[in-house]
């Protein structure tokens, strides 16, 4: 029995008009192409050929949108830009009055801005595309391949009970035909059982993607039928079955790699991940959401970028990895919130304007489109706005993990207080300290900028200093500084170039053994107050991190303390405070008197004194910066 493609190539054989011979080619690709992609691109060429000779703008048109077909879903090594051919193509049906010709090319533009996270620029070309097809009484094509997409992008908006309709809708336009389309009943199917999927209803979900693998596999289509063991392997994770899970996905993965089609790789990829996640086999989930994030970035898919970031952030939380989980969640409400706040006002806009003169059948449809395009907007606003709080506590949450308890600091230091005040939920500000035998150590950080990018600093900042002194051993405070500052360059790869980030800390550290104090610092100073005189030791100028200057060794400081001394260690914020009756800093001059003056008093009143001072001082105006002393009574 002749294989479709060796049929079609036997009823082309028969056809000696040159144009006829076009209208053939150009109908049998486009509807083959996603079948039978290596042979259709064979036939391509003989498209181009013949309609260049024949000066067929229609049929050129046709072959600049199938080049461009093949581009977008990666089946072909040529470099193009295949939105400027569907644009071209898109150009001639216009100038011809094709409305399939339209159709087709909205539809195709969709799907790449749809790809691309462009939902307000998609959807509006689905609509428009629907439109031109509801046009065209003779064909049904582009009626169902537009309600098979809408379907598609309203089940991404998570609106199942719109992407349930159109596919159903799809499949029944199709069932209209004289000859329904097995591959396209087969794709509807797979687009049902994603949405059952969605809607937690596996069984459902279930029924309608075997029916798609048994069509895929009825066209020996691999390409689609790895869409169904993608989806299988979705489904049986759900259900808890995660080594059945696992052989569908890599069956999918193999098909896809094989083929190249990044798209489906860069999905699959991240369904392994996440996968691997529930299995808790973390380097495995770290590696594929990586492989999948990477490829994603390739195409500039944000939707799979985002979900990427988001798995990865979650896979760093429970590996106790709280610095990469800020990261990659950061990133995840940077892209998310881009993709989405991009899109809603436009989105609705369109939906509101462009059909608004359609027949009341269609104005009905659209109110309702309306309605559920307003309601999602308003949820996501709120989602939106809840996700950036959620993300800012979260950050909170590890921040405060990483700061020494209270216990830990009362231990080593018996006498002492910690002013911290972060501008936002979260600080660029924060201490440390630990303790080695005789020795305590303890810092004050102030970290380049603050929210959550200081925030970021701030645990890459308390993870060096771990390292270096509970695991390198390393006590001298000098040291310690120089260590740190070696382990912020790596960290940031700073080199140094022109342009490059030169983020980074200052620091103050002191190491009190016994009645000896020892203290380094980068640009900070050191106070002690003794017999209610103030004396300043001062630090190296020169920051943790990559900076313009030449940099040089930091410099130990060793001072005989006696009971009854007092310690400061401060950051920026206080003395930088905007207030007071003309609204002026607090400056460095008032805070040393402020301690002076108070320098007889407990060290718990000490704080509360400082609190109220710099809350007075500052008034209605706003927290400029992070806030941080630490106060030591020996």
């Amino acid at each position: 029995m002749e294989s479709p493609i060796e049929e079609f190539k036997n009823v082309l054989a028969k056809v000696t008009d040159e144009l006829e011979r076009i209208e053939l080619l150009q109908n049998y690709i486009w509807f083959n192409s996603d079948l039978y992609p290596d042979e259709c691109r064979m036939l391509l060429q003989e498209l181009r050929v013949l309609s260049t000779k024949n000066n067929y703008e229609r049929g050129e048109a046709y072959a600049d949108a199938l080049q461009a077909y093949y581009g977008m879903h990666n089946l072909s090594n040529e470099s193009f830009n295949a939105a400027a051919l569907f644009e071209k193509a898109m150009d001639t049906f216009v100038r011809l009055g094709d409305l399939p010709g339209q159709s087709r090319m909205l539809n195709m533009l969709a799907y790449m801005n749809w790809w691309a996270g462009k939902y307000d620029l998609a959807l509006e070309q689905a609509f428009k595309a629907l439109k031109f097809a509801e046009q065209d009484p003779d064909k049904k094509d582009g009626l169902y391949w537009t309600k098979y997409a809408l379907g598609v992008f309203h089940s991404d908006l998570k609106d199942y009970a719109s992407s349930e309709k159109y596919f159903l809708d799809a499949l029944a336009v199709d069932k209209e035909a004289q000859k329904p389309s097995v591959y396209f009943q087969a794709r509807c199917n797979s687009g049902l059982g994603s949405v059952y999927i969605a809607m937690e209803k596996p069984d459902k979900a279930l029924e309608h993607i075997r029916i798609s693998r048994q069509g895929y596999q009825a066209l020996r289509h691999e390409m689609g039928e790895s869409r169904a063991l993608n989806d299988l392997g979705v489904i049986e994770r759900t259900k808890g079955n995660l080594e059945g899970a696992e052989k569908h996905l890599l069956e999918a993965f193999e098909i896809r790699n094989a083929a190249k089609f990044k798209q489906g790789m860069a999905t699959t990829l991240i369904e392994l991940g996440l996968l691997y996640v529930s299995m808790q086999r973390y380097q495995q989930a770290n590696d594929f959401l990586a492989r999948g994030l990477a490829i994603a970035e390739e195409l500039d898919s944000k939707p799979k970028i985002y979900a990427a970031h988001q798995h990865l952030a979650s896979l760093f939380k429970l590996t106790n990895k709280p610095w990469l989980a800020l990261e990659h969640l950061e990133k995840f409400y940077e892209i998310k919130s881009a993709v989405v706040g991009e899109q809603v006002s436009n989105r609705l806009k369109n939906t509101q304007t462009q059909f608004a003169t359609e027949k009341s059948e269609k104005e009905a449809e659209i109110h309702r489109l309306r309605n559920v395009e307003l309601k999602k907007a308003y949820e996501e606003i709120e989602m939106k706005n809840k996700d950036i709080l959620d993300s800012i506590n979260y950050a909170r949450r590890i921040q405060q993990a990483i700061l020494p308890t209270d216990e830990q600091i009362s231990k080593a230091f018996p006498s002492c207080f910690i002013l911290y005040q972060p501008k936002d939920v979260v600080s660029g500000d924060f201490f440390w300290s630990s303790t080695k035998g005789d020795k305590h150590f303890i810092a004050a950080v102030d970290c380049t900028g603050h929210g959550v990018p200081g925030a970021f600093m701030s645990m890459i900042g308390s993870a060096l200093l771990n390292e270096i002194v509970n695991e390198k051993n390393i006590s001298a405070p000098a040291a310690i500084l120089e260590a740190l500052r070696e382990g912020v360059i790596k960290a940031l790869k700073q080199t140094g170039a022109e342009g490059e980030n030169k983020d980074g800390m200052d620091i103050s550290i002191c190491v009190l053994e016994g009645n000896k104090l020892s203290f380094a610092a980068a640009n900070n100073p050191l106070w002690v107050i003794s017999n209610g005189l103030l004396k300043e030791t001062k630090g190296d100028k020169q920051p943790i991190g990559i900076y313009s200057g030449m940099p040089k060794p930091f410099t130990d400081h060793t001072l005989q303390m006696n009971k009854g001394d007092s310690v400061f260690l401060f950051t920026d914020g206080y003395a930088d405070q905007f207030g007071g009756p003309r609204g002026k800093k607090f400056k460095y001059k008032k805070l040393q008197e402020l301690l002076v003056s108070i320098s007889d008093r407990s060290m718990e009143e000490q704080k509360n004194i400082l609190h109220s001072t710099i809350e007075s001082w500052r008034g209605e105006l706003e927290q400029v910066d992070d806030i941080l002393i630490v106060g030591i009574r020996i």
